[in-house]
């Protein structure tokens, strides 16, 4: 109770309130405590342009490169969950697409496939093991038997522009 009082009296009072950020107005027998003191202004999101680059492209199977963009290990590879895609089309052995607007972090990765046949998905082989069937790369070049690893994968965009050169891999 006595420091609820105290308070009260800090508040109300011209100097204490004053330093300690506060204010006393007086609107008709009614007293207010406003705030004073300026809010910080909202801390600056700094973005850049991550430009992708990838060499050995199947590009007379025709089809489409997906560009899937990770801005999460939690998120890594699932398809509803991507923080940005793009596509483009294959017609040559090097392509390149730019993501914009990213925002400066260093936990992102990349996962890219050649879509041969169109349907909008990388297509496997069963046996005797799950291979892919279709061209696929990894930031980092990060690619291996097995699902590619979110850690390996990772790099950072702090700049205005990224540049990232990976290889397509076929099998």
């Amino acid at each position: 109770m006595k420091k609820a009082i105290l308070i009260f009296l800090m508040i109300s009072s011209p100097i204490f309130g004053t330093l300690a950020g506060w204010r006393c107005q007086d609107d008709e027998d009614t007293l207010e405590a406003l705030q004073v003191f300026d809010e910080k202004p909202e801390q600056e999101i700094y973005t850049g342009s991550l430009t992708v680059e990838v060499d050995g492209v199947h590009f007379e199977q025709g089809g489409k490169l997906f560009f899937a963009l990770y801005n999460s290990k939690d998120t890594w590879l699932k398809a509803k969950e991507v923080f940005q895609a793009k596509t483009a089309e294959v017609s040559e052995k090097i392509a390149r697409i730019s993501f914009d607007n990213i925002p400066y972090s260093d936990t992102y990765a990349l996962f890219v496939y050649h879509d041969k046949n169109q349907n909008e998905k990388l297509d496997f082989r069963k046996f005797p093991f799950p291979k892919p069937r279709e061209g696929l790369s990894v930031s980092n070049n990060a690619v291996r038997m097995g699902r590619p690893y979110f850690d390996k994968a990772c790099f950072s965009v702090k700049n205005r522009q990224t540049l990232m050169r990976i290889n397509m891999h076929y099998e």
